[in-house]
C-alpha cells in the first residue's frame, strides 16, 4: 500500500528557467510511433532540430501519417516577450505556443528537460515561461 501511494504522487520536475506558471499533473506522455507532429511553416528549422536531436538520441521518428497523438508548435502574438512560451502536456497531445522561432526552441529545450531516458516519457503539465530581463 505505501508503494501505492507514491506512485500517485505528481512529480515535481525541475525546469530552468524558473516558470511564470507551472501546473503538474500526474501521468505522462509517451512518445512512441503513433506521435505525429505539426507545426506553422515559420518553426520549420525548430521543428528540424527536435527530429534531428531525438533521431540522434533515442533513435525517434515521428510518424507521418496524422494521428491522435500530437505535438503542435503554433506561434501566439499575444505572447509578449520574444522568448517566452506557453508549454502543455497532456497523456495524448503537447501544444507549444511561442511568438517566433526563438520561443519555439526555448520550448524544445524544455520538453527535452522533461523527457526521461529509454522510453521517451514527458511529464503532463502546464507552463508558461517568460525569462528574465537582462
Amino acid at each position: 500500500m505505501g508503494c501505492q501511494s507514491n506512485m500517485e504522487q505528481t512529480i515535481e520536475p525541475v525546469i530552468i528557467p524558473k516558470p511564470l506558471f507551472q501546473k503538474n499533473k500526474n501521468g505522462f506522455f509517451t512518445l512512441d510511433k503513433q506521435v505525429y507532429i505539426q507545426s506553422d511553416p515559420t518553426l520549420n528549422e525548430v521543428i528540424n532540430y527536435l527530429k534531428s536531436n531525438l533521431k540522434e538520441n533515442y533513435n525517434y521518428r515521428f510518424s507521418e501519417k496524422k494521428s491522435a497523438k500530437i505535438i503542435s508548435f503554433g506561434i501566439d502574438k499575444t505572447i509578449n516577450h520574444e522568448e517566452g512560451y506557453e508549454l502543455k502536456v497532456s497523456k495524448n497531445e503537447i501544444t507549444i505556443k511561442s511568438k517566433n522561432s526563438k520561443g519555439a526552441f526555448y520550448a524544445v529545450q524544455t520538453l527535452l528537460q522533461l523527457s526521461t531516458t529509454q522510453e521517451i516519457l514527458i511529464l503532463q503539465l502546464i507552463l508558461t515561461i517568460v525569462p528574465l530581463s537582462v
